[in-house]
């Protein structure tokens, strides 16, 4: 498993922070971790709209336009229905950033 895909699933499960499979003493937060993406990007350079992409995924353009703006993080269900879309792995649309 991949570890931006094994982190990811450890965030979203709401569980104390994963580390390869070891689980350390400090909960994870929004304030320890930061998602960045480049779904935008890729979406432009497919020449996909926003609503194309929405319907192509199973969600709402409000939601394409929240997760490009960065106020919004996909389940990783939903980060591997872009990757898919986009056949490229999560990691290279979802970054995960430490501050």
């Amino acid at each position: 498993m991949s570890s931006m895909l094994y982190i990811c699933i450890c965030y979203y499960a709401n569980v104390q922070y994963c580390n390869y499979g070891k689980v350390s003493k400090k909960s994870m937060n929004a304030t320890d971790k930061k998602i960045s993406n480049t779904v935008k990007e890729h979406r432009l350079a497919a020449g996909v709209t926003q609503e194309q992409l929405a319907e192509a995924i199973g969600v709402s353009r409000q939601t394409i336009i929240s997760i490009e703006k960065g106020t919004y993080v996909p389940s990783v269900l939903l980060a591997l229905k872009y990757a898919a879309f986009f056949s490229v792995p999560v990691e290279v649309l979802f970054t995960l950033i430490e501050g």
